[in-house]
């Protein structure tokens, strides 16, 4: 039987994907963390990667103004970077 993924929910869904994740020695902090940690070789200093979307009617209603919902995808990833000590230089938003 199929279910559908808003009978199995994001925690559900999370904890089948995250296991099955390709791990790599480079990986620091990997995936379930406020910000998967990677490193390069030769570089000095880590890379913090996030992503977080934010879904109509999920966590904004439909007459939230484009400012509003921006802001709100835009704090979603910052205050995870500043949970991670980390420096955002760059961002790239899911909507």
């Amino acid at each position: 039987m199929t279910r559908a993924l808003r009978e199995l929910g994001e925690d559900k869904l999370l904890a089948r994907v995250f296991p099955r994740l390709n791990r790599n020695a480079r990986v620091v902090i990997g995936a379930g963390d406020d910000c998967a940690v990677v490193k390069f070789h030769g570089a000095k200093d880590w890379l913090l990667l996030k992503t977080d979307c934010v879904v109509e009617e999920v966590h904004f209603a439909r007459e939230t103004s484009a400012r509003a919902v921006g802001w709100k995808a835009m704090m979603r990833a910052l205050s995870d970077f500043a949970a991670m000590s980390g420096i955002p230089e760059f961002a790239l938003i899911t909507l």
